[in-house]
């Protein structure tokens, strides 16, 4: 009698259960007729049997879409001038006041007062990002490339979307690295024969160093430690009031522009760096869509200063049962 309950115990536990919707944060996961996963606010009656998924699979959920067909000249809409007003280079920034002082001060008379005046100043803390930039410059972590830390903001429609930082990485690599007068040995190689950008696009990063030699691995660690370094002062700035967004260019290749977190671009300050959170930001030309923003359908087009919406992962443990 034990081993049936505990053969019927392991036959639940390995069942996929099949599953039409899932509601989550005020709103429902389900697939559409392209067979693409979206999250949508409200409740969606049950869908047909074959849009349906189950409950052991890995889920990957979308909101936007890129149009291939987009005009858009990212040469051209740099030298906009309406652009141009724009742009800043990274690590930059006014001067500031930081007082560090503690005062007391005793005045006699026909009464005696004793005042003190102290200043405190927040030690901060150290940041997931912080934490992964301090590490040998030899040495990174798979798995911190490997993780959505990336963030692209559209140019043509403002539209953000969390990717994989090797992915974001891959997108400026070349003119990252062709912006250099002397450039790093093996990068040929690297570029060439080992297909570094089309390899940090489509993942297995751990297979592709081990096969690697001794020094060119070294040398492709010390590249992208050297991204990850230009583009550490991306995402919110100190202050909580900006959007800092490198806009790579082998003409300008520290450039960023600076996105103001108020009004409709006020989400923007959940990608603060935090213990648990970190963003590296830049601009693609990738005309990333969503349904009510779409393709502005300009050639050379200016910098609109404004993101509605973010498209970002949601990560969902498989159900398990007793």
């Amino acid at each position: 009698m034990a081993n049936s309950i505990k053969s019927l115990r392991k036959c639940e536990t390995n069942r996929k259960l099949t599953i039409s919707t899932v509601e989550i944060g005020g709103g429902t996961i389900s697939r559409d007729s392209s067979g693409k996963l979206h999250w949508s606010s409200g409740s969606k009656p049950y869908e047909a049997l074959d849009l349906s998924f189950n409950s052991k699979d890995k889920l990957l959920i979308g909101g936007t879409s890129i149009n291939d067909k987009c005009p858009l000249d990212e040469a051209e809409s740099w030298r906009h001038p309406a652009t141009n007003a724009y742009i800043r280079h990274l690590g930059t920034h006014e001067a500031t006041w930081e007082v560090q002082q503690r005062q007391a001060g005793i005045q006699g008379g026909q009464y005696a007062v004793v005042a003190f005046n102290a200043t405190y100043v927040k030690q901060p803390g150290i940041t997931l990002k912080q934490r992964e930039l301090m590490r040998a410059f030899n040495e990174i972590s798979l798995a911190f490339l490997n993780s959505t830390y990336g963030l692209q903001i559209s140019f043509c429609t403002g539209v953000a979307r969390r990717v994989a930082l090797r992915e974001l990485l891959a997108d400026v690599m070349v003119p990252f690295m062709e912006s250099r007068v002397s450039k790093p040995t093996h990068w040929q190689d690297l570029k060439v024969k080992h297909q570094i950008v089309e390899n940090f696009r489509k993942g297995d990063l751990d297979v592709w160093f081990d096969g690697l030699l001794p020094e060119v691995r070294e040398m492709a660690i010390m590249i992208v430690r050297s991204m990850l370094d230009m583009l550490k002062d991306t995402g919110i700035d100190k202050n909580d009031e900006e959007l800092v967004i490198a806009w790579v260019r082998k003409e300008s290749p520290t450039s960023c522009l600076r996105l103001r977190c108020e009004k409709s671009s006020l989400w923007a300050r959940i990608l603060a760096d935090s213990e648990d959170c970190a963003t590296f930001a830049c601009i693609t030309s990738l005309c990333l869509e969503i349904e009510n923003n779409k393709c502005r359908g300009l050639k050379t087009a200016p910098w609109h200063s404004v993101t509605n919406l973010l498209d970002t992962a949601v990560c969902m443990w498989p159900l398990s049962y007793p």
